[in-house]
């Protein structure tokens, strides 16, 4: 979708004052771009989360147990890559078991299926959205989850179809999958040098 994502681009630059100073950033920015009704929908590029804390305790009270877990998990995040590609890969991961949910039919299956994923239990009170980007109304839109008696959000454009939800979804598989590549990249370079992480007693 790279002549979409360059069309896209064009269009944003001739609504900046200074587009020279644009140009770079949004190419750099910009993961990749598809089209729905005419408008884009644009998936910019992930940074990579280097930073892990983890809290122990409760209201300044903590136990030798919830300690033994932070730290446990402090060690993990430190020294697992697995954990790290994890972790980093979780927004993906969420998005498209989101979008999964909304394909499926039965209600009995869909249910299932959010247990297992452990999806916000909110979402089996929500229908799939287009709906303009609250930051570039003019020409982009996005993928949102809305209660019924929320529906009132001038932004949107129409309930979501099969076909918006599957061209999502294959855009965004291929997202995490280019996002793989950049943390296998990453982890050949530096492994987990960089990795800051730390616990703290959780007030």
């Amino acid at each position: 979708m790279e002549n979409l994502k360059q069309e896209y681009i064009e269009k944003k630059l001739q609504l900046e004052k200074h587009p020279e100073r644009w140009e770079k950033y949004y190419q750099k920015e910009i993961d990749d771009v598809c089209k729905i009704d005419g408008y884009y929908y644009v998936m910019n590029k992930p940074s990579i989360k280097t930073r892990f804390c983890f809290g122990h305790g409760y209201c300044g009270i903590t136990t030798e147990e919830d300690q033994k877990r932070a730290f446990s998990m402090q060690e993990k995040a430190e020294k697992d890559q697995e954990y790290f590609k994890k972790e980093n890969l979780a927004g993906f991961d969420q998005k498209i078991n989101e979008i999964k949910y909304f394909l499926i039919d039965d209600w009995e299956t869909q249910n299932k299926f959010r247990e297992e994923h452990h999806l916000d239990y909110c979402l089996q009170f929500c229908k799939p959205y287009i709906a303009n980007s609250y930051y570039d109304e003019a020409i982009t839109v996005g993928l949102y989850f809305v209660q019924e008696d929320k529906k009132q959000y001038k932004s949107i454009v129409r309930e979501a179809t099969k076909e918006d939800l599957q061209t999502i979804l294959k855009a965004t598989e291929q997202a995490k999958e280019r996002f793989t590549k950049r943390l296998n990249s990453y982890l050949k370079r530096f492994g987990l040098s960089k990795i800051h992480s730390w616990t703290y007693l959780v007030d």
